[in-house]
């Protein structure tokens, strides 16, 4: 298939914010490994941390135009999700040598309006709440 275009929900175990309520604050990639940090329009901070990425990257949501219209079914329910027949998943590999195509390499898609993070992890997110919202922190695996 040429394009990224089956997207499933990703299941954080929390309840997260809608796409169109949240920004990215900050993002990070230090020796505990890659965290974004979302903040909701009406305060909600939501860290979402692979501790192992294999890759990541972020495009505005605008130069996205290909992709765009292939999340228009999920509406803005969709802040994070996994994306099956990935494109970039693929490359990866190809780029790789296929030296990780034993593990379960997942992609994940964390959606906002103006930022577009992919990750390449084999392992799940830990997602949990900082602020504006009583304190959960899941595992998502």
């Amino acid at each position: 298939m040429g394009n990224d275009h089956l997207w499933t929900t990703f299941d954080a175990g929390i309840e997260l914010p809608r796409v169109g309520d949240v920004d990215v604050e900050a993002i990070a990639d230090t020796r505990d490994g890659f965290c974004v940090i979302l903040r909701s329009h009406s305060g909600h901070k939501v860290r979402i941390a692979f501790k192992q990425p294999l890759a990541y990257r972020n495009m505005d949501e605008g130069d996205r135009l290909r992709s765009l219209p292939m999340l228009k079914p999920t509406g803005d329910h969709l802040l994070m999700c996994f994306v099956e027949e990935s494109e970039w998943l693929r490359w990866f590999h190809d780029e790789s040598y296929d030296m990780h195509r034993s593990q379960d390499v997942r992609h994940y898609a964390i959606l906002t309006p103006d930022d577009w993070i992919d990750v390449l992890s084999v392992t799940p997110p830990l997602v949990e709440v900082l602020s504006g919202a009583p304190q959960q922190e899941v595992d998502a695996g």
